[in-house]
């Protein structure tokens, strides 16, 4: 089951960033897992909970409501009411604290970054359209992600206490009203991006139905061994474009290996085995060139984008259609942008190489490098390339980096004679504007 859970796609992605909708959905489940098992911990799980993502003190109240509150029969419904609002109003006063203590250093306010169509980004707010959307994605996404929906309807019945039957659904219901507070450009709940505000009900709903599913565990592990594996398969699919990884499938296996068999295998066995693995892992990691140019093209026919960026190494680059964190891997100490609304003007204010993934965005300027994936110009001039070696160790010394930042969605450039100055510099470019 846990293999099921962890290969469903929207979750299995979010393990390998970090993002903070997995780390909620653990801290939920952790909570869920000290109530039962440690009460010791209990407290302790909550609060992490808490400060987990805007909305983690809501997730942690309703946790400690059902898991403690509704347990004070000795006590009159008025004054349980009273203690259980106290005890809920606590995680709201941890997430406070918490946003108090951050807020002086924050780079960008949360005041400056508030999306103003909150009530737009609901769930309910589009109705039985909505619903239908969000019905399509689910079964589309995965099998895995259908199971999941199911196991929190039964919670519902088959849950052996108030929490773990009532909480799958009601962390259902907080998705259904939690604003998305943001717009990318990006359809969410049409193409299953927004079921990551599901991954707390999904874990809530597993703890609570597995709870009458013993019996049936057999058949239960057959069948969701059954999903992980087609899930697996499609995690191959997406990332099969990358050479590098094709070994990782091995790599899995021999990890399996290592955690099954370790106390029956010899020592230095083990240990040349994960040293291996090591190796391995840091060769894909220090060549990511291969990786980058057979995403933006294929294996058979993979672009060059990247290989002709780091021989040619420009030092300012504006970005169309293209993400700037895959030139800053190859390219760590440029300077990348994503291009707002004139690639080319921006471009040539920066003094900078605009790249174009896909066909040819305009004339922009002399071409320097074209294939069939991507175009680069020198929209900023020749000056926009990798100076010489005596030059750039010259500027690096005495010369101004120069930083785009947009707070206010205008370029704007900030001037630091060190990177320790970049993010004050920001910070107070960011107070001036407002």
């Amino acid at each position: 089951m846990a293999a099921m859970v962890v290969t469903v796609p929207t979750i299995g992605l979010q393990g390998g960033s970090l993002q903070n909708d997995v780390w909620l959905g653990a801290w939920t489940l952790e909570c869920l897992w000290a109530l039962t098992y440690d009460r010791s911990a209990f407290a302790r799980s909550l609060s992490i909970c808490a400060i987990v993502k805007p909305v983690g003190f809501v997730f942690s109240a309703f946790v400690l409501i059902f898991g403690l509150s509704l347990r004070r029969t000795h006590l009159h419904t008025p004054a349980r009411i009273w203690l259980t609002a106290l005890e809920a109003s606590s995680m709201l006063a941890i997430w406070v604290i918490h946003v108090a203590i951050l807020w002086p250093n924050a780079i960008i306010s949360p005041v400056q970054d508030a999306y103003p169509n909150l009530g737009s980004s609901l769930v309910v707010a589009h109705g039985v359209q909505g619903a239908l959307t969000f019905a399509r994605a689910l079964i589309a996404h995965a099998p895995g992600t259908v199971v999941l929906f199911a196991t929190v309807v039964a919670a519902l019945f088959v849950g052996t206490n108030p929490a773990r039957r009532h909480l799958p659904w009601i962390f259902t219901a907080v998705f259904l009203i939690e604003p998305f507070g943001f717009d990318n450009g990006d359809p969410q709940l049409a193409t299953g991006a927004s079921l990551r505000f599901l991954i707390p009900a999904f874990v809530a709903g597993v703890a609570g139905s597995l709870d009458g599913g013993k019996r049936w565990s057999s058949l239960i592990g057959v069948v969701a061994a059954a999903i992980a594996i087609v899930q697996v398969h499609k995690f191959v699919d997406i990332f099969w474009n990358d050479a590098n990884a094709h070994g990782m499938l091995l790599v899995a296996t021999a990890v399996g290996v290592i955690i099954l068999l370790r106390s029956k295998m010899p020592a230095p066995f083990v240990s040349a085995l994960v040293c291996a693995l090591l190796v391995y892992g840091i060769q894909i990691d220090n060549y990511p060139v291969r990786y980058y140019d057979a995403s933006l093209g294929s294996n058979a026919a993979p672009s060059r984008l990247f290989d002709w960026l780091v021989r040619n190494g420009p030092q300012r680059i504006v970005t169309v259609h293209l993400g700037s964190g895959a030139i800053s891997a190859v390219l760590p100490h440029a300077f990348v942008a994503n291009a707002t609304d004139d690639p080319c003007s921006e471009a040539a204010h920066l003094k900078a190489v605009l790249v174009v993934a896909g066909p040819s965005y305009r004339d922009c300027g002399p071409k320097l490098f074209e294939d069939a994936s991507a175009t680069v110009y020198a929209a900023g001039g020749a000056g926009s390339l990798r100076e010489s070696e005596s030059g750039r160790a010259q500027e690096s010394t005495t010369a101004l980096e120069r930083r785009a930042v947009s707070p206010d969605g205008t370029l704007t450039l900030v001037e630091c004679r060190r990177e320790d100055d970049y993010q004050p510099a920001i910070r107070d470019l960011a107070l001036a504007q407002a």
